[in-house]
C-alpha cells in the first residue's frame, strides 16, 4: 500500500542557535528522512518491510533571524 502524504516544515525546525543565543535560519542544503526506519536505527522495526523516503531541500537567500 502507498499514501501520498503532505507536511510543513517551519523555519524554526530549520533553525539553530549560534553562539551568541540568537535563533537562525541559514542557507544550505538539508536532508528530510521519513519512514519507520531511520539511518542508524536498529530495533524491532528494522527489517526488510519497512522503508524510508529521503529528499534533500535547498534554502536559499541571506542567513536570517527567525
Amino acid at each position: 500500500e502507498s499514501r501520498r502524504i503532505s507536511f510543513l516544515i517551519t523555519p524554526r525546525q530549520l533553525s539553530l542557535i549560534t553562539d551568541e543565543g540568537e535563533r537562525i535560519v541559514e542557507p544550505g542544503w538539508f536532508t528530510v528522512t521519513i519512514g519507520g526506519k531511520q539511518p542508524g536505527f536498529s530495533g524491532s522495526a528494522d527489517n526488510s518491510g519497512t522503508t524510508v523516503v529521503q529528499a534533500r531541500v535547498e534554502i536559499t537567500g541571506e542567513p536570517a533571524l527567525e
